[in-house]
């Protein structure tokens, strides 16, 4: 789910005086949504109500699991999973929320992936959601990344052979923690 506002290139080129194209070239990016009114709990419900739209066959009352990933976080307690869980009215589930900057939607797939495979969640939802245009970047090389929308996946327990395999993994060097 994107907010319905659109800013194109050329509005951060003009503002930021760049030449026409230098974006793109950089990015590959040609335009970001960005919200106005809408919150975060707004981009993410709405981005749950388009997949059960689509997919009439999911249950919400039958989700075991939510895992929220996010750096858009306006407080931290109660849980942004945990408020999920209340609009939807599920009575039991596993709520979690991951804060792993970029590698956080990746990371809550592979929780809810060995959650389902090793224990008794049997349906899980991983929502990715963040509002970063509200941020005050003065870097025109960050603030041309950014913008703002959900998206959701839901996960079901199969009995068919699957192939998974993630490697996730944090290592620190003299300079710099980086990731792989």
């Amino acid at each position: 789910y994107v907010p319905k506002k659109i800013v194109y290139n050329k509005i951060l080129e003009e503002e930021n005086n760049l030449e026409k194209g230098y974006i793109y070239k950089r990015t590959g990016i040609e335009k970001r949504f960005y919200s106005n009114e809408e919150t975060l709990e707004d981009l993410a419900v709405n981005a749950i109500k388009d997949m059960l739209a689509k997919y009439k066959d999911v249950n919400v009352y039958d989700i075991d699991m939510i895992i929220v990933a996010s750096t858009s976080y306006t407080n931290i307690m109660p849980l942004f999973s945990f408020k999920i869980q209340k609009y939807f009215e599920i009575k039991d589930c596993i709520c979690m929320d991951i804060l792993a900057g970029c590698s956080g939607y990746i990371n809550a797939i592979d929780v809810a992936q060995k959650y389902i495979e090793t224990s008794c969640v049997k349906n899980a939802i991983v929502i990715g959601a963040d509002i970063l245009s509200r941020n005050n970047y003065e870097d025109i090389n960050t603030k041309m990344l950014f913008g703002d929308g959900a998206g959701v996946i839901y996960f079901e327990k199969s009995d068919l052979p699957k192939k998974y395999f993630c490697k996730i993994c944090s290592y620190e060097d003299r300079d710099n923690i980086l990731s792989c």
